[in-house]
């Protein structure tokens, strides 16, 4: 049954035993057996509405059932949406330089307030003949055009909706260009990826072939590199641009890090570069003698007293800071008699009678 007013339209399914001609009793006796993961105990039922005339575009059809089994509480589906879908799509071809080379892109956009752009026509006219199809519904909103020197291209859109709208041809071409010798510049296809490189281990790294692309036909790029700055790459680093390699050992001088440019250049001289970082990992250095500590004279009974210079002893790492300690040379501790203060490097006592000779 439909109640117009309410828009609620109900279907009472009963099972008849065909025995009896009675509605079934037996609790395995409806017409849907129990479910099960095949989907055996699902049923449904179709329905087909039209909106009205004056349904506006983008509105939304809703409906949602309930679902009643004997005497059990009603089971509520979610609510499903029908959007309307009146209006037809749009769409164009991004303008175009004047001057194009041989290989050139070609882009569109499109818009459709409803079910949205499914697909684009692309159509393209060679020196004012008929325009003919380029691109059949592709959903791509851009792709590269191969044109013959001297000859003008003019292109246009057309658009198709979700549901199968779509626009009419325009009476003119939305865009053109003239196919000349014109030298495009090299692009960054891929940026490039910071490296790291450790103090004392050879660093080696080679830009992938995709770094850097040009769109011109049979065009030859060649590579430099340099610091960020244009100065040139420090002495412990090269590059060569044959194989677009860098290489090289740094130095504990060279921790930190480096800011390096690479450029790309194609044969009508444009370029295109791009910065990484090479991050050059410090290891540590042990500490080494500087100036050798000088030998020094106590004499018995006078108090001694003697600081190791602060250049005694130097620490190539940037930041290191160094500890004292004092042993015999065998290793053992000094005698009773002096002692090392290790703050200021400071040796001092006074020795004795016992302890005259000489003392390493």
């Amino acid at each position: 049954t439909l109640n117009t007013s309410t828009r609620l339209v109900t279907w009472k399914i009963i099972t008849i035993d065909p025995l009896t001609g009675e509605p079934a009793e037996g609790v395995t006796d409806g017409f849907l057996p129990p479910n099960n993961a095949n989907r055996d105990g699902e049923g449904f039922v179709n329905y087909r509405i039209k909106a009205k005339s004056d349904t506006p575009n983008g509105a939304s059809l809703d409906a949602q059932a309930s679902i009643v089994f004997d005497t059990n509480a009603p089971i509520v589906t979610p609510v499903w949406s029908n959007k309307i879908d009146t209006a037809l799509p749009s769409s164009q071809v991004t303008a175009l330089s004047a001057n194009s080379s041989t290989n050139f892109k070609v882009a569109w956009t499109g818009a459709d307030n409803g079910s949205g752009v499914a697909k684009y026509d692309i159509y393209v006219s060679d020196n004012g003949g008929n325009f003919t199809i380029w691109k059949q519904g592709i959903t791509d909103t851009s792709a590269t055009y191969t044109g013959e020197l001297n000859h003008v291209y003019r292109f246009y859109s057309v658009a198709t909706d979700g549901v199968g709208f779509q626009e009419s041809a325009p009476n003119q071409a939305d865009t053109s260009t003239t196919v000349v010798v014109v030298n495009n510049p090299p692009t960054v296809e891929k940026a490039i990826v910071d490296q790291n490189a450790k103090q004392g281990t050879a660093f080696n790294f080679q830009l992938p072939t995709n770094t850097f692309a040009d769109i011109d036909a049979g065009d030859v790029l060649t590579y430099s590199a340099t610091l960020e700055n244009g100065s040139a790459l420090p002495s412990w680093l090269t590059f060569d641009a044959t194989t677009r390699t860098f290489s090289g050992t740094p130095t504990n001088d060279n921790v930190g890090n480096l800011n390096v440019k690479v450029a790309a250049t194609d044969k009508a001289g444009a370029s295109v570069s791009d910065i990484f970082v090479i991050a050059v990992e410090n290891v540590n250095d042990a500490p080494i003698v500087a100036n050798l500590i000088a030998d020094q004279n106590a004499k018995q009974g006078n108090a001694f007293n003697f600081q190791i210079p602060t250049n005694t002893f130097t620490d190539i790492d940037a930041g290191d800071v160094l500890t004292y300690s004092a042993t015999l040379e065998n290793g053992n501790a000094l005698p009773s008699w002096i002692t090392f203060n290790s703050t200021t490097r400071t040796f001092s006592g006074t020795p004795t009678n016992d302890n005259v000779g000489n003392l390493n």
